[in-house]
């Protein structure tokens, strides 16, 4: 760039100027200086003295600045950067460093409403002939186009830079100029090594020379070049580029230089020669397949078809060039097969398969079967075209044909079997099944070729016996457990063996349903135990008979001879009549249960159902079992839940007499501790009540094992017990047939050394309707709300109170309790009780006492003591302890009236 002309420069071209301008203008120096300083239209130009008074503004300064000359001429540098608002500081840096140096140099930009203007500008020392600075002259240049031409520079090398592609300039002789960054990563050349070469160092001879000599002559006829060549690396390494180049010319329109582009094409080319080499395949496949295949476009006219075809469908033409262009749908075996309409579905956009579709011949060729597939293809959801595929089955489905023959001839001898027969692979899953074990089983023949061996498997089965089938146990009978469909286990015996099927190991099972053999084994051995168990039952009952009747005839006939001897008393005398009438009854007993169990066994007994109240024959039994009681101290003891009304069901009380007869006399015999307990409740059984008699004892209880067998003919719990105890063993099996006879059954629970309890449940046949008494289970168990407890431990007192609690009001409670501990222990879980008879003499904790306790947490509760003594010293006894009233025994029916009504509860009539 050209050098700026320096002030003294300036004025040694115009002192030289001078003296021609002198001669010929007669102008003066100063005028002369002047104008040819404002004539430097390109550059700025403004002079200062030493002092930096301004004392030269040229016009393009005027320009730059904004500024007239005579607005600054002769005004001080501070006064204008004052005006600007510039700190005057950077101006006297900058003259600092021309004191110095002698010159100093910066740029400016300063924006307009147009644009924006760039300066690069000097300042300078003016110095006189001592070499003196005396001023300062500032030179100022626009530079904006340059540095715009410079930015556009910098896009274009950027863009060319970051190019995707190799781009490379040279010049007419083909020499490298330029190569980008690509060029360089592309050709492993680096800058350096390519400017200079020529371009054909990338040429490794695969073109001809006349190649090349056509590509200069297009190029530098100024036409493009296009083509896609292999070229090499600096390393050697091939890879294909396609190659554009074009001129670069100048303002003359002449080419100065060429500019190639080059794109790595090679994964191009690759998948090209792939999708060639695929399509070579493809028509290899299309023109080989020994299939039918047929190509058409989106009317139906075909594009292609291949040799299977035009061989095996084909209507007797024999060259492909005589289909092309046909309609499928008027093809004459198509229409034959009637399988046009279907062919329009695909040209409409669906897919169809059809199976063994018969295509008669239509030129002397043998008929034969196709699988026929159709597909359409597919652009922007339109039919483009649709493939046709026909695969001859013929010898497949006379094979199969073949095969299901045989196949049925197998199935029919083997489903014909009555073993079950399943094949399955090595690891179990069924392949093969038979008819046979499709029965056994419950499944189908489809859902067992779902499952697998092990899935039969009952839960009561050990797994390890079917692994052990396959290898220790092959070819061995062996009994499994099986499940069927439903759930129900079945035994079987399996001989399972290793067989091979094509090379392929699989498991050939036979099964044998034996559950009604072994069924019949055990029945058998069961019958036989029976059998056994019968006889010497029926051994012992013989032996049992003949001592249980020679015990009493021993006494008849003894003491009969006995009382032959006229020297006896009368006392002794009536002793031994007494004897002989017991012994007598014994017998009686005897031979009544040996006749009824011969009667009961012929089915000939007859049931007579009258009106029995149940409170009432309960009430009688205990009567009559309470001197047994007594005499063997054990406490018998009643418990009735209804009232006579509700009570009175339609039965054979004799029947029923004889049961609770039989077991009462049971459980007294065995009990030795404890007490004996009989009553009822009802219950609700699949929508049926019926009452539940239950008589309970805390004797020694009945074995597990000989509960089942408890109510068997001839049968005794312990045959020592019926040494101890004697009888024949025929009571339970008695009341066990009468239970039947009335349309119940006995039950019992026991616990051996512990007691037991035997329920006698027969249908509650009510008497009396609902519409007097309630029904349901709930109101005839607790119909009454208002609960009154009796504290007695003498049964008979018991019964009596409630007997008259009972008369007085059908609807009252009654609760019992046999000793002052019961007595606390039902006031504390039953807060209804609304009134307490308190027997003030009982075992354990006495009425005294018990009435202290019960107060402490019943403040409210009425209770009133009964007691044989009516002293004053006993009422004022029982008041100290807490009772609210006295009655004395015995207790009649009036007074305990009385007493109710004047403690608030409600009496009857």
């Amino acid at each position: 760039m050209k050098t700026e002309p320096t002030y003294q420069e300036l004025k040694e071209e115009v002192l030289k100027l001078r003296k021609e301008l002198d001669i010929n203008t007669k102008l003066s120096k100063s005028l002369l200086l002047e104008n040819i300083m404002r004539s430097s239209t390109d550059m700025s130009i403004a002079a200062t003295d030493i002092n930096l008074n301004i004392i030269f503004f040229n016009t393009r300064a005027e320009q730059i600045f904004g500024y007239k000359a005579e607005e600054v001429i002769g005004k001080n540098l501070t006064e204008i950067h004052s005006m600007e608002k510039v700190e005057f500081s950077r101006i006297e840096k900058a003259i600092e460093i021309v004191r110095e140096t002698g010159r100093y140099e910066y740029f400016v930009n300063t924006e307009t409403k147009e644009e924006i203007k760039n300066f690069k500008s000097t300042i300078r020392g003016i110095f006189d002939k001592e070499n003196k600075l005396v001023g300062y002259v500032l030179y100022t240049h626009d530079i904006t186009k340059e540095i715009n031409s410079q930015k556009e520079i910098i896009k274009l090398s950027s863009t060319v830079e970051q190019s995707a592609n190799a781009i490379i300039i040279t010049d007419t002789e083909g020499k490298i100029e330029y190569g980008n960054q690509k060029f360089t990563d592309l050709t492993e050349y680096s800058t350096k090594e390519i400017i200079g070469k020529n371009i054909q160092i990338f040429n490794i001879g695969i073109k001809s020379k006349e190649y090349y000599t056509e590509m200069w002559q297009t190029i530098s006829s100024g036409k493009i070049w296009k083509d896609e060549i292999i070229t090499k690396t600096k390393s050697g390494k091939k890879y294909w580029e396609q190659i554009k180049i074009t001129s670069i010319k100048n303002n003359e329109n002449k080419i100065v230089n060429y500019l190639l582009i080059k794109e790595d094409i090679t994964v191009r080319k690759k998948v090209e020669e792939e999708l060639e080499e695929s399509k070579k395949k493809y028509l290899k496949i299309f023109n080989n397949a020994a299939t039918s295949i047929v190509i058409v476009d989106k009317n139906g006219l075909i594009t292609d078809i291949n040799q299977y075809h035009i061989n095996k469908i084909g209507n007797g033409l024999t060259r492909r060039e005589d289909y092309i262009g046909k309609n499928i749908l008027t093809h004459p075996s198509i229409v034959a097969s009637k399988l046009s309409d279907e062919y329009k579905k695909v040209l409409n956009g669906e897919i169809i398969s059809h199976e063994t579709v018969y295509f008669p011949s239509t030129t002397g060729n043998i008929s034969r079967y196709y699988n026929v597939r159709g597909v359409p293809i597919f652009n922007n959801e339109e039919v483009v075209e649709a493939v046709f595929v026909h695969e001859d089955t013929s010898a497949i489905l006379k094979a199969t044909k073949k095969i299901e023959e045989s196949e049925k001839k197998f199935r029919q001898i083997v489903n014909q079997t009555s073993e079950g027969i399943a094949l399955s692979d090595i690891d179990g899953n069924y392949v093969f099944v038979n008819q046979a074990f499709c029965k056994m089983s419950g499944y189908t023949e489809e859902e067992l070729l779902k499952l697998t061996v092990f899935d039969m498997r009952a839960k009561s089965q050990k797994k390890s016996v079917f692994k052990a089938s396959k290898t220790t146990k092959q070819g061995e009978i062996i009994q499994v457990i099986l499940k069927r469909k439903n759930g129900t286990e079945y035994i079987t015996e399996i001989v399972g063996r290793i067989i091979k099927i094509e090379n392929t190991d699989f498991v050939l099972g036979t099964i044998k349903d034996i559950t009604e053999r072994i069924k019949r084994e055990e029945e058998l051995v069961l019958s036989k135990e029976k059998a056994e168990e019968s006889n010497r039952l029926k051994t012992e009952f013989i032996n049992n008979l003949s001592h249980e009747i020679r015990t009493p005839m021993n006494g008849i006939l003894g003491f009969a001879e006995l009382l032959g001897n006229s020297k006896l008393s009368e006392q002794k005398r009536q002793f031994y009549i007494n004897i002989i009438q017991n012994s007598g009854n014994q017998l009686l007993r005897i031979i009544d249960d040996i006749l009824e169990i011969s009667r009961l066994g012929t089915k000939q007994v007859k049931t007579f159902e009258v009106e029995v109240c149940i409170n009432n024959l309960l009430l009688h039994l205990f009567s009559i079992f309470d001197f047994t009681a007594k005499e063997n101290l054990t406490p018998l003891y009643l418990k009735n839940q209804l009232t006579d009304k509700a009570s009175t069901i339609y039965t054979d009380d004799t029947k029923l007499n004889k049961i609770l007869s039989n077991l009462l006399e049971n459980s007294l015999k065995f009990t030795n501790s404890g007490f004996v307990e009989f009553g009822y409740q009802l219950l609700e059984i699949d929508d049926n009540i019926y009452m539940q008699i239950y008589v309970k004892d805390t004797g020694i209880g009945i074995h597990e094992t000989q509960q089942k067998i408890i109510f068997e003919r001839f049968s005794q719990a312990d045959n020592i017990l019926s040494q101890k105890f004697g009888g024949l063993g025929l009571g339970l099996s008695i009341a066990k047939e009468n239970a039947k006879l009335i349309g119940g059954n006995i039950t019992l629970k026991s616990k051996f050394g512990k007691g037991t309890t035997f329920f006698v449940t027969i249908p509650y046949k009510a008497v009396f309707s609902s519409n007097n008494i309630n029904t349901t289970v709930d109101d005839l168990n607790k119909e009454n709300k208002i609960k009154i407890l009796i504290a007695e431990d003498e049964e008979i007192n018991y019964l009596y109170l409630e007997t008259l609690l009972q008369t007085i009001n059908e609807g009252f409670e009654i609760i019992h309790a046999k000793n002052g501990k019961e007595a606390i222990n039902i006031c504390r879980i039953t807060p209804e009780i609304k009134l307490i008879l308190m027997d003030l003499k009982m075992p354990i904790i006495n009425g005294f006492e018990a009435t202290k306790q019960i107060k402490k947490f019943r403040l409210q509760v009425t209770i009133i003591a009964q007691t044989a003594y009516s002293t004053n010293e006993y009422k004022r006894k029982a008041k100290l302890a807490g009772c609210t009233d006295f009655i004395s025994k015995p207790i009649s029916e009036k007074i305990l009236r009385q007493k109710l009504k004047k403690w608030g509860l409600k009496i009857g009539m």
